[in-house]
């Protein structure tokens, strides 16, 4: 289900990065700055259970993971569509990392 919304996601993304708009490039400076955010939304439903399952510090690795993919697609990106994709999947990958490294840190504090 996640990853069927996921596919909806970007495939309404390249549809809106196809249309052709009337000389601006609004829209497409704004698809841009949003599928960062858009790819966040997936994240959120497995960011939990991954990290509960496999633990905090696997869940930063995980998203490190992602956003080096993310990144190794978006650095040399040919057109849109691969710029797009690199993007959605460093939103992705934040999502993990920035859920993990709060909860990491705190277990890992020494008690007073």
């Amino acid at each position: 289900l996640l990853w069927s919304v996921s596919l909806i996601f970007i495939i309404i993304v390249v549809r809106f990065a196809n249309m052709k708009s009337s000389g601006s490039t609004g829209s497409s400076t704004g698809i841009v700055f949003a599928i960062y955010n858009i790819g966040s939304f997936p994240a959120v439903v497995l960011t939990g259970p991954v990290n509960d399952y496999l633990g905090r510090r696997a869940g930063m690795f995980t998203g490190a993971v992602i956003i080096i993919i993310g990144t190794c697609i978006q650095a040399p990106s040919v057109n849109m569509h691969m710029f797009l994709a690199g993007r959605f999947l460093l939103g992705f990958g934040v999502s993990f990392c920035c859920v993990s490294a709060p909860c990491y840190v705190s277990e890992m504090a020494h008690p007073k």
